[in-house]
């Protein structure tokens, strides 16, 4: 499979995915049916996913990782950098790209599946971002700080500015502790 930017037509295959998820139930629906409520070709659903559709919910997971939480160098430089509002504002503007992706999250992050064994994985990987840059706080505290982080950026009516302000009161908490 050739890696593929996300673009507008990556988010609606994914997105898409995720909707039919939703409706016709984890992983009963096809490829065709994808294709038809995308209104993208088979044929480019495989070029940027595969023809798996556990491959296609797995990139759900990356994506999330990815464009929400930071699990990547370069976000990862921005808060290790002090720039955690600008790193918050991105996982906003992620969600804004998929928003049924904190749902998708949600949903199935306890199944005792693939997906489920990602989404726990992601967890961890991010409780062990937040206590390298803040190591002196416990385990409980590592996880409100994921709660209110994630909340900040995955509540359905949170606006650019509401981030803004979240971040600057999680930051001066983090200063302060």
């Amino acid at each position: 499979m050739t890696v593929v930017v996300p673009n507008d037509i990556f988010w609606k295959i994914l997105n898409t995915a995720i909707e039919l998820d939703f409706k016709k139930g984890h992983m009963r629906w096809s490829m065709s049916e994808l294709s038809r409520e995308s209104g993208i070709t088979r044929s480019l659903i495989y070029y940027y996913f595969g023809k798996d559709k556990l491959q296609i919910l797995l990139e759900a997971v990356k994506a999330l990782s990815t464009h929400v939480l930071g699990l990547d160098p370069r976000r990862m430089a921005q808060w290790k950098e002090g720039r955690l509002r600008e790193a918050v504002l991105e996982g906003y503007q992620g969600v804004q790209l998929s928003p049924m992706l904190p749902v998708f999250y949600m949903l199935h992050r306890r199944s005792q599946s693939p997906i489920g064994d990602a989404f726990r994985e992601m967890e961890n990987k991010y409780l062990e971002k937040i206590a390298l840059l803040y190591p002196k706080f416990s385990d409980d505290e590592r996880r409100i700080i994921f709660g209110f982080l994630f909340g900040t950026v995955a509540t359905p009516f949170t606006t650019e500015s509401s981030v803004k302000r979240g971040t600057e009161i999680i930051e001066k908490f983090l200063k302060g502790a």
